[in-house]
């Protein structure tokens, strides 16, 4: 009988250990999700109940393991017994890791079970912290951190709502468009009036076309012909190479990669092989910096 009673109380014990519970998504997600599903809603409930459940249940498993201990050595002697608890102990918590992902599927199928029965356990989680070291499980928490956070100034989280949306930007939505674009001829000569215009332009880099945008043989920096000098310039002899185009659905990460490749602040952008913009690194920065829609 003491023997049987020594099992019963090594399974009892094997169950309370494998008790543990951790939801696939994080706890912003489920109460986001809880706002608009049934499903959702429950397993936040149940995770409102959970660290003074998880508590309960330890209490319960300590106790459980004394009362194992007590009869084990009141069967066989406190030092032959306790070994013997010992190494029952020791199965129950391998057992118990074992059984760990058939443990959460059981404790998923009766939320509500638990919901209704032990929600009393709720204010014993307000004993001791329990569960894993809170992570951030996706963007949208990150996003509600940022904009929650008291110890950011506005500039601050407006860069980093920026930054995260980084990664969706297209070329398209930053660039100049084509009828925008500030650009010269390459028959176009260097004499002191054109350098005064392009300078009253407020543009530092000018395409230079052949014929038009969809032909630019090079790009023209005014600090390469400023100060004007006595001697004419000549516009073949100063532009620079022009980096080839990027696509108008090419990230803005991928246009900052191709300017560093290049030594380049500029890009032009094409859609099916025809310019339709311009795209330079002070249009990225101001990206970052503008505030989002």
């Amino acid at each position: 009988m003491d023997i049987f009673r020594i099992v019963m109380t090594g399974l009892v014990l094997t169950t309370l250990l494998a008790f543990r519970f951790k939801p696939k998504q994080s706890r912003f997600e489920i109460n986001r999700l809880a706002e608009h599903g049934a499903k959702p809603k429950i397993l936040a409930r149940f995770l409102d109940i959970y660290p003074g459940l998880i508590i309960l249940v330890r209490v319960l498993a300590l106790i459980t393991a004394i009362i194992l201990t007590m009869s084990a050595a009141d069967f066989w002697g406190w030092f032959n017994g306790g070994l013997v608890a010992l190494v029952v102990i020791l199965l129950a918590i391998l057992v118990a890791r074992l059984l760990g992902n058939a443990a959460q599927n059981l404790i998923q199928k009766h939320l509500e079970f638990f919901n209704k029965y032990l929600a009393w356990t709720g204010p014993l989680g307000r004993i001791i912290a329990t569960g894993d070291e809170p992570l951030i499980g996706s963007e949208h928490e990150l996003l509600h951190l940022v904009e929650q956070g008291d110890f950011l100034d506005d500039q601050t989280k407006i860069l980093l709502k920026n930054a995260l949306a980084f990664h969706n930007q297209t070329v398209e939505k930053v660039m100049t468009p084509r009828d925008q674009i500030a650009f010269i001829h390459a028959r176009d000569a260097l004499t002191p009036k054109l350098l005064d215009e392009l300078f009253v332009s407020e543009h530092k880099i000018f395409p230079v076309v052949q014929g038009s945008l969809d032909r630019v043989v090079g790009l023209l920096y005014l600090d390469d012909v400023l100060p004007i000098e006595q001697t004419e310039k000549v516009l073949p002899e100063v532009m620079r190479k022009c980096p080839p185009p990027i696509d108008h659905s090419a990230p803005l990460e991928s246009a900052l990669n191709q300017m560093s490749e290049y030594y380049s602040t500029i890009l032009l952008v094409a859609k099916d092989d025809k310019i339709i913009g311009l795209v330079t690194a002070k249009d990225i920065v101001r990206q970052l910096f503008s505030i989002a829609e």
